[in-house]
């Protein structure tokens, strides 16, 4: 399994090679379509050229149709970081690497199960667990650890979903590259709940996979 992770990075890396190539062409290209653009206003300015002018709008909106491919471009390297991401840390997963990552469930002194079964803290059950990327899925995982909404049907119902999802691989990727993709997002934000996560994701983000709605909804 671990090979088969490895592998797939290896790939998605190996795909990342001709964009970032096209994507520092694009850099040039803007720049130099901008600069002679603004050097025939000029000159067109000076000297009255109707022409020079219908030569930069045209270099104009060239340019425009740059930045566009651009982003577009950026946005597929940021999926494959996102994905490349997810897969290191299913790699950690399988030895003792992940130990290694920061910690964000502190354990209060006076709860002394969750120290004791190391269900919360450094090295606990839930950092080996986490994929959260939310403020309210890490909570919502922290509840459930702690053995909140234990009731049979609830755990039957959890268990059932765990069940189908084991067998939708790209859903999952899907889901958790879009995860490590909206936290990267979140620090330009203040609010950090469900309801928000939900209507940034109806803002039509392009680096925000639309299966969140369904799922947060």
């Amino acid at each position: 399994k671990q090979a088969q992770l490895e592998s797939m990075i290896r790939e998605w890396k190996r795909l990342q090679i001709p964009l970032v190539k096209r994507s520092y062409c694009y850099s040039g290209m803007r720049l130099v379509s901008m600069g002679i653009a603004l050097f025939l206003l000029i000159y067109a300015n000076q000297n009255n050229e109707p022409f020079a002018y219908i030569l930069a709008l045209f270099l104009f909106l060239f340019f425009l149709f740059l930045v566009h491919r651009h982003q577009q471009l950026k946005e597929q390297l940021k999926q494959y970081d996102a994905m490349i991401e997810v897969n290191q840390k299913l790699c950690r997963r399988m030895d003792d690497a992940w130990k290694k990552e920061t910690s964000d469930s502190a354990c209060l002194d006076e709860d002394m199960i969750s120290y004791d079964l190391d269900l919360l803290g450094p090295n606990s059950l839930y950092q080996y667990l986490n994929f959260a990327a939310t403020p309210y899925g890490k909570k919502r995982l922290i509840a459930l650890l702690q053995g909140e909404d234990d009731t049979i049907d609830a755990i039957r119902r959890r268990q059932e979903a765990i069940a189908e999802l084991l067998d939708q691989k790209d859903f999952l990727l899907a889901l958790e590259s879009g995860g490590v993709r909206f936290a990267q997002d979140s620090h330009r934000f203040q609010e950090k709940d469900m309801a928000f996560l939900i209507d940034y994701a109806n803002q039509g983000s392009t680096s925000f996979p639309m299966i969140f709605v369904s799922i947060s909804a």
